[in-house]
């Protein structure tokens, strides 16, 4: 914090389960409830008391969601001592201004040419900054951030750039809860996905049949 070095970061601490891309008639706020989803069958699955979730949907405009759902870990091991206590408060204290202004991710492009490089950059951006409009949400084992990419000029042209030559990239996104304190210090990674050569065309609708469950990866 005093001499600005950087440290690599420990692997990942959250567990990512799953993944959906989906195109509907309009993106979907507050996923973790929709009925058969993914949330209620992770619930049914750990018999009505599964570890809890961290989940991030992305609603892509104007009628695309971008979802990630990440295990937290019951008993972390002392070395994530620090990213859990922050979690933890993230997802618990009530103050959206914190949580607006903690959330950070951080991508890069490892396939795009140097036009998705520069444009999207590696540099990491607190998404509470970039103009982002975020919903909280909490539940029965699980806590949901809700980012708008729409609402934010920054974001939206970003998007409107990696769609263009979405089938040719390949693009690593990584997330943190951004620490500012010393005893929040140092910052572990929440978890980080890899993107690529994504067929937009190609998407489907969930649907509430147990056999058709949308793009989940």
């Amino acid at each position: 914090m005093i001499d600005k070095i950087k440290i690599p970061s420990k692997p990942a601490f959250l567990n990512v389960l799953a993944c959906d891309l989906v195109k509907n008639d309009i993106s979907m706020q507050h996923v973790a409830s929709r009925p058969n989803g993914f949330v209620e069958k992770w619930k049914n699955f750990h018999n009505g008391n599964p570890p809890f979730l961290f989940i991030l949907n992305f609603l892509v405009p104007v009628n695309m969601n971008f979802v990630i759902y990440m295990e937290v870990p019951e008993n972390p091991d002392p070395k994530y001592a620090t990213v859990a206590s922050l979690l933890q408060r993230f997802m618990h204290e009530d103050d959206d201004s914190f949580r607006d202004s903690r959330f950070k991710v951080i991508p890069k492009v490892r396939e795009g040419g140097w036009i998705i490089k520069r444009g999207v950059g590696s540099t990491p951006g607190i998404t509470g900054n970039k103009g982002l409009r975020q919903t909280y949400y909490s539940g029965s084992h699980y806590f949901e951030i809700d980012l708008d990419v729409g609402s934010s000029g920054f974001a939206s042209r970003i998007l409107k750039l990696v769609k263009s030559y979405i089938k040719q990239i390949s693009l690593d996104i990584a997330f943190v809860i951004q620490g500012n304190a010393k005893s929040e210090l140092p910052e572990a990674l929440l978890a980080a996905i890899t993107v690529q050569y994504l067929d937009l065309d190609a998407l489907l609708p969930w649907s509430n049949d147990e056999d058709n469950e949308g793009n989940t990866s």
